[in-house]
């Protein structure tokens, strides 16, 4: 077992296959996606890296561009497999990181981010996927794979728990900077 606490000089925020042909089929819609773009944000202004992928860009389009905007240089790795984790390019990206927690967060809960998290999980990582900012075309589906993924050993947390994990004090020199993405 990992950090119990989430540091972000230890994590890896890991965005996957937020799609503009895929994402309008999810339940959630602008909430999940409000909390999405905040933890990128909140991972953007604490230097903890963000890898994104893409799954099949032909048939689900491009990341959607509420997510793109945030994302300033973070270039998607396209994907075929449903794990980033077997993905060699994601799989490569993720490792030279060298980061002991990955952070997930995208689309979908049961299919993309489950394989991700547990194959994480099965490679030695402490990995936390970010309820609130996960989702799937089914809430059933999207709830069962939560509770799959907790009985499995991986964490759930919201953006919020990860944020203020990530901070550690009131007194960070970022706080401020985060304080207005909290209270929006």
């Amino acid at each position: 077992m990992g950090p119990l606490l989430h540091r972000r000089e230890d994590s890896l925020l890991l965005v996957v296959d937020v799609q503009e042909r895929h994402y309008p089929h999810c339940w959630g819609g602008d909430a999940v996606l409000n909390a999405i773009s905040k933890v990128i944000q909140v991972a953007t202004i604490l230097n903890v890296p963000v890898v994104v992928t893409e799954q099949y860009v032909k048939t689900f389009g491009n990341t959607v561009a509420d997510i793109a905007t945030h994302l300033h240089g973070c270039a998607p790795i396209e994907k075929r497999c449903f794990s980033a984790m077997l993905s060699p390019e994601a799989a490569t990206t993720i490792d030279r990181l060298r980061k002991q927690q990955i952070v997930i967060v995208g689309a979908e809960t049961h299919i993309c981010v489950l394989q991700t998290a547990l194959q994480a999980l099965e490679g030695g990582m402490s990995v936390t996927v970010v309820e609130d900012a996960v989702t799937s075309r089914s809430r059933r589906d999207h709830e069962l794979a939560i509770a799959r993924l907790r009985q499995h050993g991986v964490c759930i947390a919201t953006w919020e728990m990860v944020t203020y994990e990530w901070l550690l004090s009131s007194d960070a020199p970022e706080f401020k900077k985060i304080l207005p993405l909290v209270k929006g």
